[in-house]
Order: C-alpha cells, then structure tokens, then sequence
C-alpha cells in the first residue's frame, strides 16, 4: 500500500477511489497512509457474507430476500464509510437480470471474430473490402449470427427484466434513505454487460423517483462504449438524458470492446467525452492493473491534455 500511494502521487492523482478488491486490513492499512478519498465503490471493504457470498457479488436486485437483504447491509456500510472518511460520492451496481450468460459471451466472442483482419469493421461504417469471396461470406455469415444472438439477449432479458428491476428499485430506494444526512451522494453506474440494470429507460424510471440530493448517476465511459460499439443503446443517449443528474465518471480507454485500458491507449473518441462532460463532477481514472506503469504513469497528462481535467 506504501508504494501504491508512492505511485499515485508520482503519476498525477490527486485521490483514490476505494473499491470492492479492498479486505478490511487493506483499507486501514491504506487509510492510515493518509490519501485523500473521492470516492468508493460498493461494496467495500469486501468480505464474505453471512451467505458464504462474497460481498462483492452480492446482488441489489436479487430475487432472493436473503441475498438482497445482504447487499443492502454491505451497502449501508459502505455508506458509512463514506461518511466517515469523507468521501462525497458512492457508486453503486444496481443488480442484473438473469439470463442465459452464455448469450453475452458468444456476442462478444462474434463480435471481436467479426472485427479482426480481415473482418475489420464488418459491422460497422466504412467497411474493409474482404480480400476474396469466401472471406466476404463468412464476413456475412458471423454478421448474421451476431444479429440473431444479440436480438435473442434483448428478447429473453425483456421477458425476465420486471422483478430483477422491481427489487433494484427497492434496494435504492431504501439507501437513498439510508444515505439522508450523511453527506454522500449515490451514483447508479452504467454497466458492461446487457444484462445488467440500468438500461437508459430504467434509469430514467429510477432517477424520476429517486431523490436527487441523494442519488444521481455515474457514468462509466468504458462501459457505455462497449454498449454502443455491441449496437445497444449510443454512447450519447447517456449523456443526452442524464447529464443534470451526472455526480461523477470512471474514466479509461477502449480498444474494441476491451475497456479499463489506460487514457490515451485506445480508440475512445476523448473530444466527445470532453463535450459532455460537466466540470464539477468526481472524476476517476478506473485503470485495469494489467496495464504497463507506463501507461497508467501518462494517464493524467494525457487527460489534461485533452481538457478532462
């Protein structure tokens, strides 16, 4: 923990954001060292619940009573912590639909077949010429199976979405509650996966009825990209209809649907990050730790040179 404070001074940051990798000894030993906290990331510190379920995959939107009712207990003391510390902000995973996850996989696994040489942006605009016939036929073919399979996905989490979302709503409700005056403002994050809760109609629901002193929305670049690049909803609907609500971004670069790369390593359209994004927020850099130092070391000069921060 001593080098990690080391490095994130040396590289630029101003804060961390604490998270659910974090054991209870981990994040004393982490606090003690005196860095300033912007953030946290629910569920944390992480441990094994009652259920013999790690916090961290817990669910808000569980079905289960029981494992509802423990992710709600985790996350009323992250609240706490955030308090205690002085955080401002808490982002929060508002559960998922459960669906056939093997859907989610062979989309992905489509999608990055369909975009490697020589099936490079075959769907998508300004596509490559295929170098013969039968490259350009089985181009065809992947397309259509990625179409089929994410059409399937939108279908089947339609149909099951109604109580996974119904107890969300009723786990965020009851932190909102929980977080009156304790200074912390909850953030519902965007997700990676399809299947996960919120999809812009659902947050627009929740934020409708969630107070917004309370509770607001983070947006996650990364995963909002991924999102659009599968064909589900534009980067830009995010922004468009939630800016006002907007408490703070998990900032990090993309190369195809791969995210949590480092700022400035990717593809990521950082002019439109930039354009949207209000000046007041908490800004994170969420950076994978597979990432060289290097990289993770020219984060933020390359954020500032882009005018994010």
């Amino acid at each position: 923990m001593d080098r990690f404070v080391q490095d994130v001074r040396e590289f630029g940051f101003t804060h961390v954001e604490l998270n659910s990798i974090l054991s209870p000894e981990k994040l004393n030993e982490l606090l003690k060292l005196g860095i300033k906290v912007s953030s946290i990331h629910c569920p944390c510190p992480v441990t094994t619940s009652r259920l013999g379920i790690p916090a961290a995959s817990l669910q808000l939107s569980s079905l289960d009573e029981a494992e509802r009712t423990e992710a709600l207990r985790f996350a009323r003391a992250t609240i706490e912590l955030a308090s205690q510390v002085g955080a401002k902000g808490m982002v929060v995973h508002a559960g998922q639909v459960e669906v056939d996850s093997h859907l989610e996989d062979r989309l992905h696994q489509l999608y990055n077949h369909c975009h490697c040489e020589p099936f490079a942006s075959c769907h998508s605009e300004g596509e490559k010429r295929p170098k013969n016939l039968a490259q350009g036929k089985l181009r065809e073919a992947i397309s259509k199976q990625f179409d089929t399979v994410r059409q399937e996905l939108i279908e089947q989490r339609a149909s099951h979405a109604r109580p996974y979302f119904e107890a969300a709503r009723r786990s965020l409700i009851e932190l909102a509650d929980f977080a009156q005056g304790r200074d912390v403002k909850l953030g519902i994050e965007t997700r990676f996966y399809f299947c996960e809760i919120p999809r812009p109609e659902e947050m627009e629901q929740l934020l409708q009825e969630l107070p917004s002193d309370l509770m607001g929305y983070w947006h996650d670049v990364g995963h909002a990209e991924v999102n659009s690049r599968l064909g589900f909803a534009p980067h830009r609907v995010w922004f468009e209809k939630f800016r006002s609500r907007l408490i703070g971004v998990h900032l990090h670069d993309v190369r195809g649907i791969r995210d949590h790369c480092a700022p400035g390593t990717g593809d990521l359209d950082w002019d439109f990050v930039v354009q949207n994004l209000p000046p007041s927020i908490i800004k994170v850099c969420e950076i994978g730790e597979w990432n060289p130092r290097g990289a993770c070391a020219r984060a933020v000069p390359f954020l500032k040179s882009r005018g994010i921060v």
